[in-house]
Parts: structure tokens; sequence; C-alpha cells
């Protein structure tokens, strides 16, 4: 069964023993001294129990273990400092009074050796528990400071800074001002975007060119108005002109179909009849006698009268008609007839009215993607420098986290937007890695100088367990150096070693 901690008053044991019963492959009781500071090393063949009882230790600093009751067993325990904590099935409650660091969830190993395959990860671990070690508080306050009034709580979740782990709390807000900033450079970008289109839009065309609509739209009217009075002209003299053939044919017709008289001959007919009537009248009112001869006379005159009454009528209908034609023929003659040149001058007017309207269109298009180009190169740059700004504020997150964690040796820096511990080598004084790769510290390194910089932490007698897999990497004189450095520090220091035969505790060095 997996084992945790409790805080329980359990019963006192010995105040300067170890006791391990009925835990993992350990039947029974194990049980070792504590008479002086330094290395206890585990020593046994595999499976006897060594990895067991650095666990317990770890269960002992308010870990959760995964160590199992022995098979068979109902219960077991760890005793240790004169605290027992158990790993059976009925926990007792009360106060867990082991010297470790004041946390129920952190101790030093977590700073040596924490999960992680990669060193990112193994120094983000660190760093939580380098927080929780000296007390940082995960405070958003200095983060809203990054940024203007209110704008970190329109960024993010006001529940995600609820938060009391100073690491969580940097990342959330770091992820959510670079979220912001990521949308400020896509916001640049499409901004640079459509400046780019409103360019490619006014290529080639002259903004200085006329582009006032209405002023072109009445040049191209009256230039269609001028070409069509000049086409209706010409219209109306075709007209005129078939008109007058028309005419000067009609004039000849009726000039060379007419067989009367003439009107002057028509006159002069007329007044000679209606003298003869006249002169019939009084040679009937004289001549009684001639009566009959006289009234034959008169109606032959009247007859005549009439005639010739008729064919002045024909002859003023006929001089009408001639004068008829002859003044349509005269007007006809007056109609102006446009030159086909100025037709094409018309013609062409009308064309370049039209081409100057829709050039005019395509400036006033041009200008108004030139004014919009123009807004969209501002709106890029203000979306740039916002996307700088929260570029910088993300990065300052780190600066408040390390004043967050305050630990003399161990800073936390930002190496390519990852959070780094770095420490002055012990050897050559220049900076490293706290994590052992790239020329940082070792494992042995790591421990002594986890122990010394977070000693202080520890309320006296301490206890740190070293993972087996870095005692084993360790020369022996960094072992003896790391045993002189707990013996310094005054800690119990715990370690695993493979040899063979049964579990013992060996003191390698005094």
């Amino acid at each position: 069964m997996s084992a945790t901690a409790t805080k329980s008053k359990a019963k006192k044991s010995e105040p300067n023993a170890v006791v391990v019963r009925n835990a993992g492959p350990v039947e029974g009781e194990f049980r070792f001294p504590l008479d002086s500071y330094g290395v206890y090393e585990l020593q046994g063949s595999n499976g006897v129990g060594k990895s067991t009882v650095l666990k317990l230790m770890r269960l002992l600093t308010g870990h959760r273990v995964d160590v199992t009751v022995h098979a068979g067993q109902l219960d077991g325990s760890i005793e240790a400092l004169g605290v027992v904590a158990p790993l059976g099935r009925k926990r007792p409650s009360g106060e867990l009074e082991v010297a470790s660091i004041d946390s129920e969830k952190w101790d030093i190993a977590d700073v040596t050796d924490p999960a992680g395959e990669r060193p990112e990860v193994r120094d983000a671990n660190r760093i939580k528990a380098l927080a929780a070690l000296c007390k940082a508080k995960a405070d958003p306050a200095p983060y809203r400071e990054l940024l203007a009034d209110g704008e970190l709580d329109r960024l993010i979740d006001r529940r995600k800074l609820e938060t009391d782990d100073p690491l969580i709390l940097q990342s959330r807000v770091k992820d959510a001002i670079e979220a912001a900033a990521r949308q400020a450079e896509a916001e640049r970008d499409n901004a640079k975007l459509k400046a780019t289109q409103c360019q490619a839009a006014i290529e080639g065309i002259d903004l200085s060119l006329p582009c006032d609509g209405r002023e072109l739209a009445t040049a191209a009217e009256q230039a269609a108005a001028r070409l069509q009075a000049l086409e209706s002209q010409v219209e109306a003299a075709q007209k005129a002109h078939k008109e007058s053939v028309e005419a000067n044919r009609k004039l000849t017709e009726a000039k060379s179909g007419y067989k009367g008289p003439t009107l002057d001959a028509a006159n002069e007919a007329l007044s000679k009849a209606t003298l003869s009537r006249e002169e019939a009248d009084n040679e009937v009112d004289r001549l009684e006698k001639l009566l009959a001869s006289a009234t034959t006379a008169r109606d032959k005159a009247v007859a005549q009268e009439e005639h010739q009454e008729k064919a002045l009528e024909a002859a003023e209908q006929h001089a009408r008609l001639i004068q008829q034609l002859e003044t349509l023929i005269a007007a006809q003659a007056r109609v102006p007839k446009p030159e086909p040149s100025e037709i094409d001058t018309a013609r062409q007017s009308l064309e370049a009215a039209r081409e100057a309207a829709n050039q005019g269109v395509r400036v006033r298009d041009a200008k108004a993607k030139a004014v919009e180009r123009e807004g969209h190169l501002e709106a890029a740059k203000d979306a740039e420098s916002r996307a700088i700004s929260l570029r910088g504020a993300a990065a300052m997150t780190f600066d408040i986290l390390t004043r967050s964690v305050q630990l003399t040796g161990i800073r936390i820096e930002n190496v390519s937007g990852d959070v780094r511990l770095v420490v002055d080598h012990p050897k050559t004084g220049k900076p490293c890695y706290f994590d052992g790769d790239n020329g940082g510290l070792s494992d042995g390194q790591r421990a002594i100088f986890a122990m010394r910089t977070l000693r202080h932490l520890i309320p006296s007698p301490g206890m740190f367990a070293v993972p087996q897999r870095v005692w084993e990497s360790l020369d022996p004189q960094a072992r003896a150096e790391l045993h002189r450095e707990a013996v310094e520090q005054k800690v119990f220091l715990f370690a695993a070693l493979p040899t063979d035969g049964a579990l013992r505790v060996e003191r390698p060095y005094r």
C-alpha cells in the first residue's frame, strides 16, 4: 500500500535510533543507532530494503511514498528521532514532530534530485521546492504592476491567479501575457498584410489626376450632350436634304404636267369675260328684241366666267404650290451640316470625358486605399509596440519570481524562455547551471551546495536522504566531502550502496 506520513502523536521511540518495522522487503524490525551527524550508508544485496528505508526517510519529512507493508503483515512503521510514522491501515492523528524542512511537501532531496527527464523540467520542480522552502508567497500584485491598471485581469481568469505556488503563478501570468503578445503580433502581421494589399491596389495610379466625381460626371454629360446635338444636327440636315430632293421632284412634275393658262392669262380672260357679261347685260336691257340671242350670249358668258374662275383657282393653287416648294427648298438649303471632322472631334471628346470619369473613380479608390494603408500601418505599429511591451512584461515575470524566491547563492534566470537555476561554480567561480549539464554542478557538488545553502531552513537535527543513484555516482572523495559537510551542518545523511549480504548500516566516515 502507498504510505503517507501522518501527523500523529504516536508513541515515542528511542530518540537516537531509526527503527523500520514490516516495510516492503523488511520483515520484522530493522534498527540502527543515530550516534553522530554525517553519512549513514545502507548496504546489502539487491532487494533487501535499502531503497525502502531511504523512501521511509522521506516519509518522515512529509512526502508521499510508494511503500508496501511486508507481505502477510497488517501494518508497519518507521521510527526516527523520537517519532513514529505508521504504514498500517489505522493511522493515529496528531502532530508529526520530526525535524525536517518546514513543509509537508518539500525537502532538500527535492532540490538535489527532483523528478524530470530534462534539466529544464528538473529545475522547474526545484523552484517549486525552493519557493516552499523559503516560504515564498504567490502574490499576483507585482505581476499586475507589469501592465496597465486592470489589464492583467483582462488577460487571465482571476481564478488562475489564486494559487499558493509562485512558479505556477509566474507560469500562468507569463503564458497569458505571451498569448496576448502573440495576438498583438498576429494583429500586426494582419495589418501589415492589409497595408501591402492596399499598396498593391494603388500601384500605377497617378493620385494627382482629377478625381472629383461630380466634376468629371458633369464634363462627361456635357461632352455627351454636345455629341448628341451634333448628331441631331446631322440627322436634321440629312432629313432636310431628303425633303429638298422630294420637293424639287414635285416642282418639276408640277411645272411639266400643268396644261392650263398662266395666271396672267387667266386674269386677263376673266376680265374680258366680265366685260362681255356687262356688255351683254346692257345689250339685253337695251335690246329686248334681241333677248333670245342676248340671253344665249349671256348664258355663254356666265359659263365662260365660271370656267375662268375655276381656271384662276387652279392657277392660284399652282402658284401657291410653287411658292411653298421654293420656300421649302430655300429653307432646307439653310440647314447647316457639321463636317465629319467636327463629329469625330466631339466623339473623341466624349470618350475622353468618359475615360476621365472612370480614371477619377480609380484615383478616388486609390486615394481611399492610400488612407486605409496608412491606417493599417499605424495599427501595425501600435500592435508591434504592444507586442514588444507584452514580451518585455513576460520576460520580467522571471524577475518577480526571482525576487519572491530569495536564496543565497542560487539564482533563477530566464534561458530561452525556460526557468533555470544558476549558481557560481565552487571551483571556477563562473556562473553555471545548478543541474549537471553543460559544465554545471556534479551530483555531489549539487548535494553539498543544497545542504550548505538550505541548512538554515531545517531545524536541528536535520535529515537528508541521498538517492541511491546519486550516491553510487559519487567518487570516494566526493562522498567524504559530503560527509564532512553533513557533520558541519549537523545533518543525518542517509545513503545506499549495493553490496553483498543482508541489510545493514555502515559508517564509512568518522
